[in-house]
């Protein structure tokens, strides 16, 4: 099975990653023309979080492989500080948070956000033999599900007497599903998706059971903690050419992922 450490894979409210990991309100801030002196472009990520970041290993993962891209594009070198269990987002000097809910309110002055450059929500997760329903509320109550407790996937499930297993951590939960001891999970597309592609022994079915509830769907942008307008514009550019030519998409793609634009 695919090692994902548990910092990367605690999920909870459905919020993506980097969106949970978010600076402080005295986050560190650059406008462009700082960052253009220095040269380098500083990204924040997860040392071990694919298949968003990794550290070490073959596949440095989307977030990592568009920080790159994108300093390419802007004429800068990559800086990356990694952060996790012993070094906290908030510790760290940050220029880029890929991964980022757009959702200013949820960032409030932290940080501004680029155009949208992804879809993502929750999807359904089934185990082999087990067939996929369109619709979670069809899912059979002999069914043994799981979810991360208190996410928004178990708030959906309340509401419709789907009755699950709670876990802490989407480890534990892709593991038990794998081995066929759950039939059905609450899964991000994205992270599923990978798994899927790493894994396809493993046999596991999906379906975005989920429509299109706002608490489960959302899209990404770039995050850029308190940057000025011209570096926003900059980025902007940027993810306008890569939405035209599929830059995003090809980078998806090394990792099993299908890119839904916004």
């Amino acid at each position: 099975m695919i090692s994902l450490s548990r910092l990367a894979v605690r999920w909870a409210l459905a919020v993506p990653i980097a969106a949970a990991l978010l600076p402080a309100p005295a986050a560190f801030a650059r406008p462009l023309a700082e960052i253009q002196a220095s040269g380098t472009l500083i990204l924040c990520t997860n040392p071990n979080a694919l298949p968003f970041s990794k550290k070490d290993g073959a596949e440095p993962g989307v977030h990592v492989e568009l920080s790159k891209a994108l300093t390419e594009a802007l004429g800068l070198a990559l800086k990356i500080e990694w952060a996790g269990p012993k070094r906290r987002m908030r510790d760290v000097k940050c220029d880029l948070f890929p991964g980022s809910r757009t959702d200013p309110a949820l960032h409030e002055a932290t940080m501004k956000l680029s155009r949208p450059y992804a879809r993502a929500s929750v999807v359904m997760g089934f185990a082999r033999g087990v067939e996929p329903v369109a619709d979670f509320r069809a899912l059979s109550r002999d069914l043994k599900v799981g979810a991360i407790i208190n996410s928004a996937p178990t708030v959906a499930f309340g509401k419709v007497g789907i009755r699950y297993a709670p876990y802490t951590y989407q480890e534990d939960l892709l593991d038990d599903l794998a081995k066929g001891e759950l039939k059905a999970a609450a899964l991000p597309d994205d992270l599923l998706a990978y798994y899927r592609a790493r894994h396809p022994e493993a046999g596991l079915g999906a379906a975005a059971a989920f429509g299109s509830d706002p608490d489960l769907n959302w899209t990404l942008s770039l995050g850029l903690p308190k940057a000025d307008q011209a570096l926003a514009d900059a980025v902007d550019a940027v993810l306008a050419r890569w939405l035209e030519d599929d830059t995003v998409a090809k980078i998806y793609a090394k990792y099993g992922l299908e890119l839904r634009k916004p």
